[in-house]
């Protein structure tokens, strides 16, 4: 599974920053990114790679971190699971010549809002009915 965690250092010309206030504020997001790893699932692993970043967005580590997956499990078939954050069609791409599945769902873009379009996940299933009720009745 690819996260979307994001870390972010902040700094404007509301805070002056010494050097033992950037060095605490260092030690705090060290920290912070060690106790998010240990509360990974240790007993599958599920975290075999992983790469930080200031890049303000992910979209582009989509086959970078796959492939290093893939590398670190020694796997020739994989699959990548990431939430829509990740969700660039060259990624995808990229993911599938390197012949790794990528499960990401696509972006609730703001023009689908703007032109009052439902995505699939605005639709109730009802499994009596065998059928879906649309939430604008």
């Amino acid at each position: 599974m690819i996260d979307g965690s994001k870390f972010k250092a902040v700094n404007n010309l509301d805070r002056s920053f010494t050097s033992a206030k950037l060095k605490r504020q260092m030690e705090e997001i060290e920290s912070s990114i060690n106790r998010y790893l240990m509360a990974l699932d240790t007993q599958h692993h599920l975290s075999v790679a992983h790469e930080v970043t200031n890049v303000g967005l992910d979209r582009a580590q989509l086959s970078l971190m796959a492939k290093q997956a893939g590398e670190a499990i020694a796997s020739e078939m994989l699959s990548a699971v990431a939430d829509r954050g990740y969700c660039e069609s060259e990624e995808i791409l990229a993911c599938h010549d390197a012949i790794i599945i990528a499960y990401v769902p696509k972006p609730m873009t703001s023009a689908d809002k703007a032109d009052e379009r439902l995505n699939n996940d605005a639709f109730i299933y009802d499994s009596a009915k065998n059928e879906y009720i649309c939430p604008a009745g």
